[in-house]
């Protein structure tokens, strides 16, 4: 930073001298005894002040005004006019400043010179005015003026004095400018776009800022603001385009000026989401190597303070970001903290424009937070405005007691949750997001869902971001570049021991993925949001807790390759307009006697496998309309299309006409899918339907009777419950067995896909339970069945009581229970004011059992068996 010598005076220097011969030797005003007050007319201006009762002495010298104060002085307005000097001590001094045009427009003061000779006298500040001034300076024997005084503008030394700021009115500066943490040394600057420079200063100083290329000392640009009250500022320059030329970016008020060193233009991305694009270069899978060897001047990387879990987040949106900083990515100093993911792209973008002979620098924002919601990153008016986004933060609430974070506007007790103060609706937005959209950036790589595994709600949440994000960003409504990583394969077990199970608690990741599916499916969305599959990438995860404190499968540690694909999609989507890198998308099913032929388009010269080649297209799945799951052969057909045939179909035990469903990858641990474009970009995972709408006879649904068959069991909470297949009832054969370790948990039977239960209107829903010890602290807990269309869609809690049979479980017998699904089809479906009734066409979880739900379920054990849905014809 060059400081320049603040101006805030106006010095009218006044140097006495021995000028004896210029005073009268018959003056009537000779020296006082000290301690006396003198008395009578001076001739002066002395004489417009009161002086009765101050003691002075009178002037025996006279005084020299410094020949670089003359007539026609400029005094900068807006600053106090402070005139200072020496003479005789024990003396009077007077200054005078009158109006030209105004008599009674005038300030004026006195004082008495000090022992040593000196002093100082201030008159208020005088706005800008095309008015003339008198400056009259006098003592009790001599009198002198400047004329023709003018108040304007005058040179700061700084690139203030570049501009012409006649008739500009501005208060001179009296505070340090603060420049956001973007506007700093090693900053890029996106290209073709308005390069914008902001910051904070005091309200009505101006504010300069000149931009300069340092090859050739030229101009690229410049511009002024005066700052408004709010005390934000901005400043708009050109844009310009790309290239390896280093710019100085000075920054400046009438004080002093600011140097933002190598400075570049090129492409600009924002790397944001949860922990999996949080993790960093250092705990990467080839981190150390690729720290060790990087050496790119021409990559930039801005970082910003994680923040803990419970640290004091704002609740309104923020003008910086917590502990900003730039880095170079040329040591491993620069790039160790950086988005792993994030900076793999850069260089791999950084290279592809090289190739094409471009030397467009890149640079990443960081701004993500491990473990959070999308609604902690979205701006609260959006979350309140929005029925379908407010309603989903509230059903956390439902389902989380005294979570009370989980809402929308929850001023009252922000910050109040401890560890779980990040996820408040805004609170990463207002921190971490907001500050940023001053900058001007070309797109964002969003990589978040692991904590909010659902669909139909995360729709509406990504339009919501994406909307939101490019409104701020560019200041208006056109879109800003998106990709969208997917959820990598996870179900709660370590992928390098456990088999790919669908694990029915993690389905939501196979129903994260179909959210981002849809929302590239409408066409607002299509040609400006990428979706980026990354099923095919290892899932390694262990790693020495001193790298990473948080590994765990969730966490793959493998990022090269998703940062590698991240660049390829969106290098040859966005700046080559061609979309061969981009992923094959389901296009429609066509159905007949012999097959079922799914359409992609994007398949490049033809669909591929890149695994498995000999088990044909892995991970297709068919159900019917009830529900029933499986695994069905496929094959690809033509360069565009995969078919399953009606003989595999048969095979499985199902007939063709039947199937409602049909899948690819629809699995939370989808890694065994193998299905890709020519150049390797795996095929999104879909699910669809046939139109296949049901038959006239109605068999019976069997979720168990002695075996599971298609269906899976879940708990709320697994590890509060343990379940085991039993054998040692004589009259029921196999059972299954609950155990309640813990509390708030239910136990429910659930698909892998959403089922339409609407041919069992009219029927019953039928099991057999037998409770083998109630829990315990309540020996007489009330027991409760439900079925659920997804919260807060279902029946509500039904007590058990209002079965046909109308019983409570009676400890160590077994009861059998009868409902009419008309009569669940006829509850409100909760207490929640927000409850909807059960849909039966899109049931999630079929049948659920459970005592009293809350802090009293441990140590119950019960039995379950012959859970059947059924219609009599």
């Amino acid at each position: 930073m060059k400081n320049i010598k603040s101006i805030s005076q106006v010095a009218l220097l006044i140097l006495l001298v021995g000028l004896t011969s210029a005073c009268n030797s018959d003056s009537t005003h000779q020296p006082s005894i000290p301690g006396k007050a003198q008395e009578g007319s001076t001739g002066t201006i002395l004489d417009e002040f009161d002086l009765s009762g101050v003691l002075y002495s009178a002037a025996t010298q006279s005084f020299i005004i410094d020949e670089s104060f003359t007539d026609s002085l400029i005094v900068q307005q807006g600053k106090a006019l402070t005139v200072f000097g020496t003479a005789q001590p024990g003396t009077l001094v007077a200054i005078k400043l009158q109006n030209d045009h105004s008599i009674p427009d005038n300030d004026k003061g006195f004082v008495k010179v000090s022992a040593k000779g000196t002093w100082e006298i201030s008159l208020p500040s005088r706005p800008l005015s095309s008015d003339t001034y008198t400056l009259t300076l006098a003592n009790d024997s001599f009198e002198s003026t400047l004329a023709n005084i003018t108040f304007d503008n005058v040179a700061t030394g700084t690139i203030v004095d570049e501009f012409d700021l006649s008739g500009i009115a501005y208060t001179p500066a009296s505070q340090d400018i603060t420049l956001h943490s973007l506007m700093a040394s090693n900053a890029i600057f996106q290209q073709q776009k308005p390069i914008r420079v902001f910051g904070q200063a005091q309200a009505n100083t101006v504010v300069a800022v000149k931009l300069i290329k340092d090859s050739d000392g030229s101009e690229a640009g410049k511009g002024y603001t005066v700052v408004p009250e709010s005390g934000e500022w901005q400043i708009s320059l050109p844009a310009l385009s790309a290239s390896y030329e280093s710019y100085t970016l000075v920054v400046a008020d009438d004080a002093q000026e600011y140097l933002l060193e190598n400075i570049l233009i090129g492409e600009v991305w924002v790397m944001s989401g949860q922990s999996n694009m949080e993790l960093k270069v250092s705990q990467m899978e080839g981190g150390e190597e690729l720290m060790a060897s990087i050496d790119e001047a021409n990559i930039r990387i801005f970082h910003q303070a994680v923040s803990m879990g419970n640290a004091n987040f704002p609740f309104e949106p923020q003008f910086d970001v917590l502990d900003g900083k730039w880095t170079i990515a040329n040591s491993p100093g620069g790039v160790q903290d950086s988005s792993a993911i994030g900076l793999v792209f850069a260089q791999k973008t950084l290279a592809a424009f090289l190739a094409r002979g471009e030397n467009v620098p890149v640079g990443i924002l960081n701004a993500h937070r491990g473990g959070s919601k999308i609604q902690a990153w979205l701006p609260r008016d959006v979350a309140k405005n929005a029925l379908e986004i407010s309603n989903y933060i509230t059903a956390q609430q439902n389902q989380y007691i005294d979570n009370k974070f989980f809402t929308v506007d929850d001023q009252a007790d922000w910050n109040s949750h401890d560890w779980d103060n990040y996820v408040q609706t805004s609170a990463l937005f207002n921190q971490k997001l907001a500050p940023l959209t001053h900058f001007n950036v070309k797109g964002v790589a969003w990589y978040q869902g692991e904590s909010d595994p659902v669909r139909e709600a995360n729709v509406y949440n990504l339009k919501a971001l994406i909307d939101s994000w490019s409104a701020l960003f560019n200041d208006s409504d056109e879109l800003l570049d998106f990709a969208l990583i997917q959820l990598a394969p996870y179900n709660g077990q370590d992928p390098m021991l456990d088999e790919p199970t669908n694990y029915g608690q993690y389905l939501g990741f196979a129903d994260h993925r179909l959210a981002q599916l849809d929302v590239i499916s409408d066409l607002k969305y299509a040609d400006k949001v990428r979706l980026i599959p990354i099923y095919d990438v290892g899932l390694q995860w262990e790693t020495d807790e001193s790298i990473f404190q948080w590994k765990d499968p969730i966490h793959p540690l493998d990022k090269a390759p998703v940062g590698e694909r991240l660049a390829n999609m969106l290098f040859h989507s966005v700046y080559q307009d061609d979309d061969q890198f981009l992923a094959p998308v389901f296009n429609d099913l066509v159905v007949s006697d012999d097959a079922i032929i799914a359409n992609f388009n994007r398949s490049g010269e033809g669909l591929t496998l890149f695994k498995n080649q000999e088990s044909g297209v892995d991970t297709v799945r068919i159900s019917n309309r009830i529900g029933q799951t499986k695994t069905v052969p496929a094959t690809i057909v033509n360069t565009s299309s995969i078919a399953v045939s009606a003989d595999d179909i048969a095979a499985l035990g199902m007939d063709i006409n039947s199937v409602s469903q049909l899948s690819y990858g629809y699995l939370s641990r989808n890694e065994n899918s193998n299905l890709a474009s020519s150049v390797g970009t795996p095929v999104l995972p879909f699910l669809a339907e046939t139109g296949y709408v049901g038959g006239e006879n109605v068999q019976p649904l069997v979720l168990f009777s002695d075996m599971l068959t298609d269906w899976r069991l879940s708990a709320a909470f697994t590890s509060a419950i343990t379940e085991e297949v039993v054998d040692d009832e004589p009259m029921y054969g196999k059972v299954i067995e609950h155990t309640y370790v813990g509390n708030q948990v239910v136990s429910a039977f659930s698909a892998d896909y959403v089922m339409n239960l609407s041919d069992y209107i009219g029927g019953t829903l039928e099991f057999d339970l037998k409770v083998i010890s109630q829990p315990d602290n309540d020996a007489n807990a009330s027991w409760f069945i439900k079925i659920d269309c997804g919260w807060p869609c279902g029946t509500g809690d039904v007590p058990i009581s209002n079965s046909e049979e109308g019983l409570n479980p009676t400890v160590g017998q077994w009861q059998h229970y009868t409902f009419d699904i008309d009569y669940l089809l006829g509850l409100p479906g909760g207490v929640e004011s927000n409850a909807l009734p059960l849909n039966i066409s899109a049931v999630v979880s079929p049948f659920t059992v459970f005592p009293a739900w809350g802090a009293n379920q441990s140590g119950t054990i019960f039995r379950i068996d012959n859970i059947v849905y059924s219609k009599d014809d």
